[in-house]
């Protein structure tokens, strides 16, 4: 591939984040080419181009790909009619898809959310001019090497497919925003312990380890007052309002990497007659039970906590993306009005 092209590459491959404002602007461009609706959804049209500009391209790849692995496959694929009628379902489902996200666009707008296609269109044909300017690239360029990608106009079909995947990110980003705004508030201590205590070969490691008893406070006066009282009892262990727990090196790290020769290097079983501090300003005092070299343990919840409340968090956020999904949009889908090409039934 020469250098023209694969500059031109180089501007197919680039993600152009823009936040958008209103919904149904025809693009300025679109109206010097024949707009015919493949469908209509509750009146605004999805135009021939556009579904062309999605369909053509996967055409193209998938022709050329299936040929070089087997070329009888590709021949029926292509010229026949169980070919053809696989290539339908292709394209019905192709448009089911593009009707649902235009759903969501139009849900988004409907509740508030801005979606402007012509301040989207306007940025991408701007960088893209831009870009190939660039490049010392020309427009007749850039048409044919996208046309050779599958693009029926060139770059025409190449922005219009781009401002209606980033018109449907911004959407969707907004939404799914919205819709689990709460999901924090939903996962609690309890839900994170209970992962914990249900998955403990996801938190099981190897390597050197220290057995110790922990306690952490907000303040010196009371983790001082703390280890004068482990001072003065018999057995000290049993005065921690938790068991014991297994630290390797890296999890000593994470709470203070300056107790890492402490608790490693310069082990010593028995009551620590120190108050340390950690990363996060708080103020422990262990215990210390046992050093092993090469064992296996499993991490402390502490060293895991935020881990699991990400994975909660992104497991709620989904349970609220699909109730929303089977709730309101269902409803909006229903209610829509969605009128589809005869082709394409």
């Amino acid at each position: 591939m020469n250098k023209t092209l694969l500059a031109i590459l180089a501007i197919l491959l680039l993600s152009i984040p823009v936040m958008a404002d209103a919904t149904g602007t025809v693009l300025p461009s679109e109206a010097t080419i024949t707009v015919t609706p493949v469908a209509t959804v509750n009146g605004e049209a999805i135009s021939q181009a556009l579904f062309n500009a999605i369909v053509m391209p996967q055409y193209l790849e998938i022709a050329q790909k299936i040929s070089e692995v087997n070329q009888l496959f590709s021949d029926i694929l292509l010229n026949t009619e169980a070919g053809n009628q696989l290539l339908k379902v292709y394209e019905q489902k192709v448009l089911e898809d593009l009707i649902r996200k235009r759903l969501i666009v139009q849900y988004a707008f409907i509740n508030g959310f801005e979606i402007d296609r012509y301040a989207v269109y306007s940025q991408v044909h701007e960088y893209v001019l831009n870009s190939l300017n660039e490049s010392d690239i020309s427009l007749k360029e850039a048409d044919t090497y996208y046309m050779l990608k599958g693009y029926p106009d060139g770059l025409f079909s190449y922005e219009l497919k781009t401002v209606e995947d980033i018109v449907f990110k911004n959407a969707f980003n907004a939404l799914f925003n919205a819709i689990t705004a709460d999901a924090s508030s939903v996962v609690t201590d309890e839900m994170i312990q209970e992962y914990y205590s249900a998955n403990p070969d996801e938190f099981s490691i190897k390597g050197e380890f220290v057995e110790l008893y922990e306690e952490r406070f907000d303040s010196f006066t009371k983790a001082y007052s703390f280890l004068q009282k482990l001072k003065s009892v018999s057995d000290p262990t049993l005065e921690f309002s938790s068991g014991s727990v297994k630290y390797g090196r890296d999890d000593v790290v994470s709470i203070n990497p300056e107790l890492v020769s402490k608790l490693f290097d310069n082990f010593q079983p028995g009551l620590m007659n120190s108050i340390e501090k950690t990363n996060d300003g708080k103020y422990i005092i262990f215990y210390l039970v046992d050093y092993t070299q090469e064992g296996t343990a499993v991490k402390p919840l502490e060293t895991v906590r935020e881990d699991i409340k990400a994975k909660l968090l992104e497991e709620t956020k989904r349970l609220l993306w699909n109730q929303w999904l089977e709730g309101d949009f269902k409803t909006f889908y229903e209610s829509s009005t969605i009128e589809i090409s005869e082709e394409f039934k």
